[in-house]
C-alpha cells in the first residue's frame, strides 16, 4: 500500500513512524514544502533565549523513519492540487519549478499552518518579523542578537513566549495588545492580571486596547510603529496575530469550515474516502468547548498521527477530545493549565463557579519555601470539573495532568477533593494543592443548600 504525507513537521514524521511500526512494508512519501522537514516550531522561544544552541536541534524525527527504505521524503515540494476521485496530488518541486502528478492508496494531511499577517501598511518591512518556519526563525535570531529594542504585537501563547524570550537575553521589550488585559483569552482574567504584573515587574512594558495603524521605517535605524494611542519607536517588531491553515490545495474536494480548516469526524476521516488530517489544518473540538477552536499543540498533533493511521490499517479509533493543557514559565514563576476557563465555560452555557485556593506548598522543616495559587473551574448542577489553573515559584505544572484525565472522564468536585495524590516526602503537607481547592468547592457548595456530593470512582 502506498501511503502519502503531504507535510513533515511533528504530525507527518509521527504518522510515518507509526505507519512503519504497523506495518513496515507499506510505502511512505512525505512532501514538505519547507526546505528543512521535521522543525519543531514550538520550541521557537528556546532557541531565542539561548537554552538551546543551534537551530538544527529543533527537529523532531525519529531513528525509524530516518533508517527506512520505505520512507522518501521530499523537501521543498508544495502540493498544489489535490483529486480525491482518482486518488492524486499535484506537486511543484520548488527548487526546479517542475510540477509532477502522484498517486496515493491513503492520504494523510498534515500540511499544518502559517503566521496571519495583518493588513497594516508597511507589514512587509523587513523588520517587521514573524517566526515559524526555519528560515523565519534565523531571521529573527540574526535580527534579536543585532537589535536591542524588541516590541512584540499580539499577547496570545506565542506573543507572551517571544516576549518573554526575549527579556530572559536582556532587551528592552514592550508588548502590545488589543483587548483590555493581557492574553484575556488564553488565560481568563484572574491569570491575565498575574501574568501582567510579573512582566511589569521584570522591565516588559505592556500596552493593551491599542491598535497597529501602520509601520515607518526611518533613516536611523528606527521603526515607528504608528498606532490609535500615539507613535512609539523600536527595532524590531515580532508580530503574533494567531494562525491560518495551508489548505488550499483543498479546495472544492475536502469539506473545510469558513476559515479553512479541514472538516474530520471522530476517526479523523475527511469528507472524502482514505483522506485523513491531522494537525494543525483540522477543524477540532476541545474538551467541552462548544465551538471549534483554532489552537496549535504539538501534543494533540502527536496523537492525531497515532490514530490516523492505525485507522488506515483498519481499526475504529476514536480521538480523545482534548483538554488545551498547556503550561509557560514566567521569569522564576510556572503557570499550567488545562480544561475550560471561568469566562470559556459561561460563554460555553456552563452554569459555572471559580473557587481559588492560595498557600504553601513545599514545607521544609517548618519554612515555607514555595507557594501556589489554583483556580478550579467547575458546572454546579453536574459538579464536573471543566478547568484548572496554577501557579507557583517552582515547576508543579504535571499536576495539570491530573485534572486534564478526570475531565476527560466527567469526574467531579468530590471526585477530586478524595483523589489519591502521591504524598511528596519533605512536603510538610499531607494533602495536595487539588485537594485542598476541591474541598473548598464543595464546601462553597454546601453552604448554597447544595450539599449532594456526586461520586463518579466507585
Amino acid at each position: 500500500m502506498k501511503i502519502v504525507i503531504i507535510g513533515g513537521s511533528h504530525a507527518g514524521m509521527m504518522a510515518a513512524d507509526e505507519i512503519l511500526r504497523c506495518d513496515p512494508d507499506n510505502e511512505v512519501e512525505i512532501y514538505d514544502r519547507n526546505k528543512v522537514s521535521s522543525f519543531a516550531a514550538e520550541d521557537i522561544s528556546a532557541y531565542i533565549r539561548g537554552d538551546v544552541d543551534f537551530l538544527t536541534d529543533l527537529h523532531f524525527d525519529t531513528e525509524m523513519v530516518k533508517n527506512s527504505q520505505r520512507v522518501r521524503i521530499f523537501q521543498a515540494h508544495s502540493v498544489v492540487g489535490l483529486d480525491t476521485k482518482f486518488h492524486q496530488l499535484t506537486i511543484v518541486n520548488k527548487k526546479t519549478s517542475q510540477t509532477f502528478v502522484r498517486s496515493y492508496d491513503k492520504l494523510i494531511i498534515a500540511s499544518g499552518a502559517t503566521n496571519r499577517l495583518p493588513l497594516i501598511p508597511g507589514v512587509e518591512n523587513e523588520n517587521v518579523l514573524v517566526a515559524r518556519s526555519y528560515r523565519q526563525v534565523e531571521v529573527l535570531k540574526e535580527k534579536m542578537n543585532s537589535n536591542h529594542k524588541i516590541t512584540v504585537i499580539g499577547a496570545g501563547r506565542a506573543g507572551l513566549e517571544f516576549a518573554l524570550a526575549a527579556r530572559k537575553i536582556n532587551k528592552d521589550v514592550q508588548i502590545f495588545d488589543k483587548d483590555e488585559s493581557l492574553a484575556i483569552h488564553y488565560v481568563g482574567e484572574k491569570v491575565s492580571g498575574w501574568l501582567q504584573e510579573q512582566m511589569k515587574e521584570n522591565g516588559i512594558s505592556v500596552r493593551t486596547q491599542i491598535n497597529v495603524e501602520e509601520f515607518q521605517q526611518q533613516k536611523d535605524g528606527q521603526l515607528v510603529i504608528k498606532t490609535d494611542q500615539e507613535n512609539l519607536t523600536t527595532n524590531i517588531a515580532i508580530l503574533a496575530f494567531g494562525f491560518v491553515p495551508n489548505t488550499v490545495f483543498v479546495q472544492n474536494e475536502l469539506e473545510t469550515s469558513l476559515d479553512g480548516l479541514i472538516c474530520v469526524n471522530k476517526y479523523l476521516e475527511t469528507s472524502a474516502p482514505d483522506v485523513y488530517a491531522i494537525g494543525d489544518c483540522v477543524s477540532v473540538k476541545f474538551g467541552n468547548e462548544k465551538k471549534v477552536l483554532r489552537t496549535r499543540l504539538a501534543t494533540r498533533a502527536l496523537r492525531q498521527a497515532f490514530v490516523a493511521v492505525h485507522n488506515i490499517f483498519g481499526q475504529k479509533l476514536s480521538f480523545v477530545p482534548m483538554q488545551k493543557t498547556s503550561g509557560l514559565g514566567v521569569f522564576d514563576k510556572w503557570f499550567a493549565q488545562t480544561g475550560m476557563t471561568l469566562e470559556n465555560a459561561l460563554k460555553n452555557e456552563f452554569t459555572a463557579n471559580l473557587v481559588s485556593y492560595e498557600g504553601p506548598w513545599i514545607q521544609e522543616y517548618g519554612e515555607i519555601s514555595s507557594r501556589v495559587v489554583v483556580h478550579l473551574t467547575y458546572d454546579i448542577p453536574s459538579r464536573k470539573l471543566l478547568g484548572v489553573q496554577i501557579m507557583c515559584n517552582r515547576n508543579v505544572s504535571q499536576y495539570v495532568s491530573i485534572v486534564a484525565v478526570m475531565i476527560q472522564n466527567e469526574n467531579t468536585i468530590d471526585d477530586l477533593a478524595q483523589a489519591d495524590i502521591l504524598y511528596e516526602q519533605g512536603n510538610g503537607m499531607p494533602l495536595n494543592f487539588l485537594n485542598f481547592v476541591a474541598q473548598r468547592a464543595v464546601r462553597f457548595e454546601e453552604k448554597q443548600g447544595r450539599g449532594h456530593p456526586r461520586i463518579t470512582i466507585e
